[in-house]
Order: structure tokens, then sequence, then C-alpha cells
């Protein structure tokens, strides 16, 4: 089973847990990380982090959204998403 996410624009990246790996040296926005998880049952779950920051450069109103995609060899992938909106405050 392979968990992917792109890191959105408008966020810096602090961390990514439980084995998850960058395309790049640093996880800068638009870097692919990729969770390789293995064989895992039917009904099976497991937690893995991506710990972002806002931006000091995103603007106030607008919509960071993430979104992670899961596949594996049988049966079919799935997506789920994570938005916030950036406050002033």
């Amino acid at each position: 089973v392979i968990l992917s996410s792109v890191v959105p624009n408008g966020v810096n990246t602090v961390s990514v847990s439980d084995g998850g790996s960058c395309d790049r040296s640093f996880c800068a926005p638009t870097s692919n990380v990729t969770w390789s998880l293995g064989a895992m049952p039917p009904g099976a779950s497991r937690t893995v982090q991506m710990v972002m920051f806002v931006a000091d450069t995103a603007t106030a109103g607008s919509e960071i959204t993430t979104i992670a995609s899961v596949s594996g060899n049988v049966g079919r992938g799935d997506q789920a998403s994570a938005s916030v909106v950036v406050d002033d405050s």
C-alpha cells in the first residue's frame, strides 16, 4: 500500500512521520510525499503525519488544500482532502 500527498502552496512543511519521504531534500510546496505502508489486510488502518505551518506569504482569506491518495495491488484506490482558510490573526 502506497500513500502519497503533495505539499500545497502557502505552507512550510515541518516534518513527515512514520517513514514518509519527500521527492526533494526539503519538503517544500509542490513536493511529493510518499509513505510505503507495506501489506495491509482489508479494514486495517494506519496513522501517519505531515505537519505544516501556514507560510508568512499566505494571503488572508485564501484556502489551502492538500489531497492524500492511497493505492495498492488489490482493490480500488481512494483519496481524502483537508483544507484550511488562512486568517489574519
